[in-house]
């Protein structure tokens, strides 16, 4: 460990930053690594940060209590988004780069459209069944709580929309432009719209307001993405009717169904168990914990992407050496971006939470729990996205669904003695245990080593190669 320390500072760091703008010609894994990892890092980096100043204009303006309401409402509504798509997302990637590189433009035509009127349609039939077991629950029109439910349910369509359409863009292979209307410009016209109407307005920064600007800037990005779909589609299309293959569109997509499902309550399961448990002010100050937290596993998120394709090459191709060194320079890259990043969060994490409201200190410890447990869960390595990579979709449903059940059972147990810290430390003992779990398995039937120590002692080979 001490040598691992010693390495992080004896880093070429301006070699790195050379290679990236191009001024270094390096070739080879470590400049593919950083190159790969350059452009998807600055989109990572610009989503992080605009999502932290949203989050913090939201939480000082709101108070932990109104924004525990808004952060409660918001993840009902992602983990409906993911039911509206029944599995869809990964499906509408692939359907529209197959039939683009096979020229295949009825086809084309097809997966567009019943990709956009199938979740259109179900987001609002959940809509309107979610908002009537909410008022069956709570039939109180006074609650604040219902209201604002009710008034976000307006962002389900919308959100969905955008998010189909991010799809259908990433099948086109338009990356970056895919980001566009729900990355990039969405949360900074909620921003512009909510300070135009507290400051310039002087509205009262009320629960509500702060969806109805969201629902606002979720339209605009509706028309945005309906804009460079119809922009970028190949001039071949645009004349031909569409056809459909409905069935086996469904059947591929519903096995995936489980997985997103799985894993967007795995995500949201703590704030919302801490608002039905404890109160909405406790959501609100996990919440902003949970979203500070996320900055210990950015490396690991970028690396993630930017090596998929590789390693799914090297697995095909039977080059366990070429994957086991691939491995161990992506585990040093995110151990020494994420090692750093850790320790100023453990060390500084009240002044850190007192930048969204001194009532929101109260989560300094549920912060650093969240971060050792999230810095614990990056050394693991790529289990995850090797596993798919390689085949092995079935045994990370079924790590993602132990995980998910994991943390449902030790939220409910910790959260009505510890609260906060209850809710972060069943999260962070969550995401160890699946890691860990996942990583035997790569262990076991591929034969490699993602962690940091696996140089020189990568596992015996197993016959999948």
């Amino acid at each position: 460990m001490k040598r691992l320390l010693f390495d992080i500072f004896k880093q070429p760091w301006l070699t790195y930053f050379k290679i990236l703008v191009g001024k270094d010609k390096e070739k080879g894994e470590r400049a593919t690594l950083i190159r790969g990892s350059g452009g998807t890092f600055l989109l990572k980096v610009y989503s992080i940060l605009i999502g932290y100043i949203l989050t913090l204009i939201l939480a000082r303006a709101l108070g932990a209590n109104n924004f525990g309401i808004y952060a409660y409402t918001i993840s009902w509504i992602e983990i409906l988004i993911i039911l509206a798509f029944l599995g869809l997302d990964k499906i509408i990637i692939r359907e529209v780069s197959i039939y683009k590189t096979k020229e295949n433009w009825s086809l084309l035509n097809g997966i567009i459209k019943f990709s956009i009127t199938l979740v259109l349609a179900i987001s609002i039939i959940l809509a309107i069944v979610s908002g009537s077991i909410g008022w069956l629950f709570n039939p109180s029109l006074e609650s604040i709580t219902l209201q604002s439910f009710w008034l976000a349910l307006l962002l389900l369509p919308l959100r969905a929309l955008t998010h189909t359409g991010q799809l259908i863009l990433q099948g086109y292979q338009k990356v970056v432009l895919a980001q566009i209307p729900d990355i990039l410009i969405r949360p900074l016209l909620i921003i512009i719209l909510f300070l135009i109407l507290l400051y310039i307005f002087n509205a009262e920064p009320t629960t509500p307001l702060a969806i109805g600007v969201h629902i606002a800037a979720s339209a605009i990005s509706v028309l945005i993405s309906i804009f460079l779909i119809k922009k970028n589609l190949p001039h071949e299309a645009r004349n031909i009717s569409p056809s459909y293959q409905k069935k086996q569109w469904i059947e591929s997509a519903l096995p995936l169904l489980f997985v997103s499902g799985m894993l967007i309550i795995n995500n949201k399961a703590d704030i919302l168990m801490l608002g039905s448990i404890v109160d909405m002010e406790a959501a609100g100050i996990y919440s902003i914990a949970s979203k500070v937290s996320m900055v210990v596993i950015l490396a690991y998120q970028v690396v993630s992407i930017t090596f998929a394709p590789a390693l799914a090459k090297m697995f095909s191709e039977g080059n366990k050496d070429k994957m086991q060194n691939a491995l161990y320079k992506s585990a040093q890259f995110i151990l020494y971006y994420s090692l750093p990043i850790t320790v100023f969060v453990v060390i500084f994490s009240e002044w850190i939470l007192s930048f969204f409201g001194n009532e929101f200190s109260t989560g300094t410890t549920a912060l650093v729990i969240l971060s050792i447990g999230k810095f614990i869960y990056t050394i693991t390595g790529l289990t995850g996205i090797l596993l798919i990579m390689t085949g092995f979709e079935r045994a990370v449903a079924i790590g993602v669904c132990f995980a998910t059940i994991t943390n449902i059972i030790l939220n409910s147990i910790l959260i009505p003695y510890l609260e906060i810290n209850g809710a972060a430390l069943a999260t962070a003992l969550s995401l160890i245990v699946w890691n860990i779990i996942l990583l035997r398995l790569v262990v076991k039937e591929l034969g490699v080593n993602p962690t940091i120590f696996s140089l020189g002692h990568s596992a015996p080979t197993k016959p999948h190669f």
